[in-house]
C-alpha cells in the first residue's frame, strides 16, 4: 500500500505542477497582449491630458472644496459621460458636482465640444466669471459674487 500512495502523491503533485505551467503560460501571454493594446491605444480619452492641464489650477483649490462642472453637451451624451468621468478622476479627492445639482460651488470647470467655443460667453450666460482658458475648450471659471 504504501508504493501505491507515493505514485497518488507524484502524480497529484505533476498534475499541480502541470496546472501551475499553464496558468503561468496564460499570465504570460495575457500581459503581452495587453501590453500590446496599451501601445497602440495610448490613453484614448485623455484621461493623463486632462490630469496634466487641470493641475496647474487645482492648487487653487482646496482639497475639500466641491467643484462644479458644465458642458455644452447632453447629459446622456455618452462623450459627456466619459468627460465628467475623467474630470472626475483628475480633480481628485476633491468632489465634482454636475451643473444640474441644487449644490453651486465657487470654482466650475467648463468643458465645451466646439473647439472655437467661446469661453468667456459660455461662463457669462451661467453666472460666472472665466478665470484661466485651459486650452482644449477647457476653462476653469469663478461664480460671480464671491
Amino acid at each position: 500500500m504504501p508504493a501505491q500512495d507515493h505514485t497518488t502523491g507524484a502524480r497529484a503533485l505533476a498534475g499541480v505542477a502541470a496546472v501551475a505551467v499553464v496558468a503561468l503560460f496564460g499570465a504570460l501571454q495575457q500581459y503581452g497582449l495587453s501590453d500590446q493594446y496599451a501601445s497602440q491605444f495610448h490613453d484614448p480619452f485623455h484621461v493623463m491630458a486632462q490630469q496634466e492641464r487641470l493641475q496647474p489650477v487645482l492648487a487653487r483649490i482646496p482639497v475639500t472644496e466641491k467643484v462644479g462642472y458644465f458642458s455644452d453637451l447632453p447629459d446622456s451624451d455618452l462623450a459627456e459621460q466619459a468627460a465628467f468621468a475623467y474630470t472626475q478622476y483628475a480633480v481628485a479627492p476633491r468632489v465634482l458636482v454636475p451643473w444640474t445639482a441644487k449644490v453651486k460651488p465657487v470654482w466650475w470647470i467648463g468643458a465645451l465640444s466646439a473647439n472655437d467655443a467661446n469661453l468667456a460667453a459660455q461662463g457669462r450666460d451661467r453666472g460666472m466669471v472665466l478665470v484661466e482658458n485651459l486650452g482644449n475648450s477647457v476653462g476653469l471659471y469663478r461664480r460671480e459674487g464671491r
